[in-house]
């Protein structure tokens, strides 16, 4: 009877700590991307347990970097908060880039067990749909050959890759255009050139 209340007494002791080791907190994170590459991230941290937690710690990974966020003193149970942080390097390629979180906090105001919750996630960066690239096409004709006048603008403040190929009706040709050219034009950026385009000899004899 002695042995059975004594371990009574032992578990009653040690199940207030894996109690409080177990306290949850929630992370979430929500990354808005837009044309120029910048990037936006909005960090929600919720204390899904019955207890307080304390000195709430977040920091981003962003590649070889690490980006602070404000402490949080007291996140009461129920309780959420979203943090914004717009420090993540511009991105300029189209594709997938990791995210990494890292929340510290601790199980009582003046210290008791320290705790951290890792984050593992990625966003996507590609170019948008709709094209912002305008152009327009001039012709000029002399005795010999046509001298076409092409002109481009990106109008968007992203880069665009662009990829040009010029159809010509049957019996004229050019030199200075074929197959398909291609090149790239910054945000803003303008480009013009002309190509001058002759009749094939012997066409239609």
């Amino acid at each position: 009877m002695l042995t059975r209340i004594i371990i009574l007494v032992v578990l009653a002791g040690v199940a207030p700590i894996g109690y409080a080791q177990a306290q949850p907190l929630v992370v979430s994170i929500h990354s808005e991307v837009d044309d120029a590459g910048n990037v936006k991230l909005a960090l929600t941290l919720k204390n899904a347990g019955s207890r307080p937690i304390y000195h709430v710690h977040p920091m981003f990974h962003f590649h070889h970097s690490m980006s602070m966020m404000s402490k949080i003193m007291r996140l009461n149970p129920g309780q959420s908060i979203t943090l914004e942080n717009d420090r993540h390097p511009p991105v300029m390629l189209v594709g997938r880039y990791p995210l990494t979180a890292m929340v510290e906090y601790w199980t009582l105001p003046d210290g008791g067990i320290k705790q951290s919750v890792l984050y593992t996630g990625s966003f996507f960066f590609k170019e948008p749909v709709e094209s912002k690239v305008e152009g327009s096409l001039e012709s000029a004709t002399d005795s010999e050959s046509s001298v076409l006048k092409v002109f481009l603008q990106n109008r968007s403040e992203s880069f665009k890759n662009i990829r040009m190929m010029l159809l010509l009706p049957p019996g004229l040709e050019t030199e200075e255009f074929k197959g398909v050219m291609g090149f790239t034009l910054r945000g803003g950026e303008k480009k013009n050139f002309t190509v001058r385009v002759f009749r094939r000899k012997n066409h239609g004899q």
